[in-house]
């Protein structure tokens, strides 16, 4: 049940509020600091906004609760697929 409770929440979350800004480098919530927990070249290999993700998923203390969130792979490639299917579907409407 925690690990449907942790995919769940990620996949709320992945892409923060500040999505578009943090993009284009224009805004930062997070500082390039090494959560704990995470795995560092998984890290680096995460784009901007998703850092950002990771860093607010500490931030807001579901790490304490569910875990770090980059050491679970399935997790995270059920996200992205979850949330490429999603947005496939946004742009069928068009």
């Amino acid at each position: 049940m925690e690990k449907f409770f942790k995919a769940k929440a990620w996949a709320l979350l992945h892409d923060p509020p500040h999505k578009m800004w943090a993009i284009l480098n224009l805004a930062k919530y997070g500082d390039e600091r090494q959560p704990p927990g995470e795995e560092p070249e998984k890290l680096k290999k995460l784009q901007q906004h998703e850092r950002e993700a990771v860093y607010l998923w500490h931030d807001v203390g579901l790490a304490q609760h569910l875990g770090p969130i980059t050491i679970d792979e399935k997790i995270s490639d059920l996200v992205k697929e979850a949330d490429r299917t999603s947005s496939a579907m946004d742009r069928l409407v068009f």
